[in-house]
């Protein structure tokens, strides 16, 4: 059950990440990503070009982490679909806000 659990999410980090990562890529949004710009704002971040590219990179994996674990957890519960919805949604805002945070506190003790 746990290998399953563990398989079918890595299946569906790998795919989103191809997707974001190649879409980002191609529109070359990663300057204007939101979540950069939250972090950066946030946490008062000095960002350079390099330092750009790898917390685009960061966010990246980070919101598909995000994706998958998300529709890993709403796959595996057997509820209403409006209720399914809800509990999505305030899933997918906890998981956001707690990762973004997390990562514009990490970056910041580390000096960026």
């Amino acid at each position: 059950m746990i290998l399953e659990f563990v398989v079918i999410a890595f299946i569906v980090f790998i795919i989103n990440y191809l997707i974001n990562y190649v879409h980002m890529k191609k529109n070359d949004a990663l300057i204007s990503n939101k979540a950069l710009l939250f972090i950066q704002k946030k946490y008062k971040l000095k960002l350079d070009d390099k330092k750009i590219d790898a917390l685009s990179k960061i966010i990246i994996i980070d919101n598909t982490l995000i994706i998958s674990i998300a529709i890993e957890l709403i796959l595996r519960w057997n509820i209403n679909y409006f209720v399914l919805a809800g509990v999505s949604f305030v899933l997918f805002i906890v998981l956001i806000i707690i990762s973004y945070n997390l990562i514009g506190y990490i970056l910041n003790k580390k000096g960026w």
